[in-house]
């Protein structure tokens, strides 16, 4: 009906909205919910290579390029589970509300389990350190890890509860987001913030992939599929 005119990055935001704080993020492989088939610490490269560029339409090593600048420190095999349906979106509205004014933190979750072949984050795994009851999720404990991470992300979630902004001792500085600058906190085994940090990597990404059909592979995942 018109009482709603749409999303706020499509029609703009009210000027209410713009005097609300928001802290939005994603997970990084948001759809990742089946078993990755191998073992990426052992693979041999040429055989990943070969894997991503059947995947990517031949622009495997382009993507493994950029991913590296994106994602030091990650494995290139994390090409394969990370998520641009929720992401792109997310980047989107954080830029267009920061544009119109509105002080919004943007984060990613980014933690790496040692699960199935060392899964990367999926669909609701923040959950549990935003609640911070890791204690009753066991693949979510990760000994030296799991402790700190709960209680930096916790301790963020409690402090931008409190007074609009996710401050928080023990994590880096995290600024709002800029129109030009989406300062991303990445919440992994060391936590940082991140500027633009996946611009080139989004636009490739989509450039080469192949359309995202979520029934069709939720269909032939079947039983396999964790949530």
């Amino acid at each position: 009906d018109d009482f709603y005119k749409g999303e706020g990055p499509a029609v703009g935001f009210t000027d209410h909205a713009k005097t609300i704080p928001v802290m939005v993020g994603t997970v990084f492989g948001e759809f990742a919910m089946a078993p990755l088939p191998f073992n990426k610490e052992q693979i041999p490269e040429a055989e990943l290579d070969a894997i991503l560029d059947n995947r990517f339409q031949g622009r495997g090593k382009e993507l493994k390029a950029v991913f590296a600048e994106a994602y030091p420190g990650k494995n290139p095999a994390d090409l394969l589970t990370l998520d641009t349906i929720f992401r792109g979106p997310t980047r989107e509205f954080v830029r267009a509300l920061a544009a119109a004014g509105g002080s919004v933190y943007s984060y990613l979750f980014a933690l790496e389990f040692p699960y199935q072949n060392q899964k990367t984050a999926w669909h609701c795994s923040d959950i549990p350190f935003v609640f911070h009851n890791t204690e009753l999720v066991p693949v979510a404990n990760i000994p030296g890890v799991s402790d700190r991470l709960e209680e930096q992300i916790f301790g963020a979630v409690m402090a931008f509860a409190r007074t609009g902004k996710p401050e928080y001792e023990g994590l880096p500085q995290w600024p709002a987001s800029r129109e030009d600058d989406e300062a991303t906190m990445i919440f992994d085994r060391v936590c940082e913030v991140r500027h633009n940090h996946d611009d080139r990597l989004l636009k490739l990404h989509a450039e080469a992939s192949p359309k995202f059909d979520l029934a069709a592979m939720m269909a032939k995942m079947g039983d396999e599929i964790q949530h």
